[in-house]
């Protein structure tokens, strides 16, 4: 049956805010489907490409986010929000002076919108242009000074400008806006490693991590944090280690599958060094004489 139009535009987009509700909910594959029953519907319609490229976005699929945000783009070019999320994916797929460029049209058709500021800011600081980064958080700021995620990005940049007590305070006034933002903790464990506090920043780190436990590299910073703490002895930095193991290790390396070893006895031994240090890092340059000094005759060696 075919709806009046004011019927049909009603019933459309009763789907589309069923289907963000699903995706706010977590339920993409249910959020999935209904949008691509809106598009066979309506194939231009600009929300229903804008959200299913999200969709597959947080579902990896990159190349085609990248497709539907651009022809969102090109159906309602005035949005400022699908400039934003275009500007976004582009940045986080590595093509950082295309999402620039995006983020700054964002920027121009909505300038006061926060979002888009900090996420030119985002952009623009993963091109190491630090400066222009903090400009774009404090823009976002002055548009919202409650905005916790900007001030994080702003600590985030000054810290890596060298301004580390002005990267305090903003980190800390994130947390007096959100006691529970672990991206603040983070950031401002960043900040007491740098100033060779290792005590303060394994107790930020702690909380980043109590906070956001699921995140394996967080809870990795807060080990190598313990290694520079003299309080911490070497039987309790293992047992930190065998909890990092336990809460991350089955999911991050899962179990190799078993090999048949040569028991010939007369065999070379195979010693492997893993490590992503063996450039420019002082751990390759310490590791020359180790490598140098090895019996060659009775052992083959590898490094990775």
């Amino acid at each position: 049956m075919d709806y009046p139009r004011s019927s049909r535009e009603q019933s459309l987009n009763e789907d589309l805010s069923r289907a963000t509700e699903l995706q706010r909910l977590g339920r993409l594959d249910l959020a999935e489907q209904m949008c691509r029953s809106i598009l066979r519907r309506a194939p231009g319609n600009p929300r229903a490409l804008h959200l299913l490229g999200m969709l597959d976005f947080q579902n990896g699929r990159v190349d085609d986010a990248f497709s539907l945000l651009q022809r969102a783009a090109a159906v309602d070019p005035a949005s400022a929000v699908v400039r934003s999320d275009l500007g976004a994916v582009l940045g986080l797929s590595g093509r950082i002076a295309e999402a620039i460029a995006v983020l700054r049209e964002a920027v121009a058709l909505s300038p006061s919108w926060p979002e888009a500021h900090n996420n030119l800011g985002v952009a623009l600081e993963n091109a190491r242009q630090y400066e222009s980064a903090c400009d774009a958080y404090r823009q976002a700021i002055q548009l919202r000074p409650q905005y916790v995620d900007a001030r994080n990005h702003l600590g985030n940049s000054l810290r890596l400008l060298a301004r580390p007590s002005e990267a305090v305070v903003e980190h800390e006034l994130a947390l007096s806006l959100n006691p529970n933002s672990a991206a603040a903790y983070r950031g401002l464990a960043h900040v007491f490693s740098d100033l060779g506090k290792p005590q303060a920043a394994a107790i930020s780190y702690r909380k980043a991590v109590d906070l956001r436990p699921d995140l394996p590299g967080w809870h990795s910073d807060l080990l190598f944090a313990l290694h520079h703490v003299p309080e911490v002895s070497p039987r309790r930095l293992f047992q930190e280690h065998l909890a990092w193991a336990n809460r991350h290790g089955s999911a991050t390396y899962p179990p190799l599958a078993p090999r048949e070893v040569d028991a010939d006895p007369d065999r070379r031994i195979r010693i492997g060094y893993v490590s992503p240090d063996f450039r420019s890092h002082p751990t390759s340059l310490m590791m020359e004489p180790l490598l140098a000094h090895h019996d060659k005759v009775q052992f083959d060696i590898f490094c990775n």
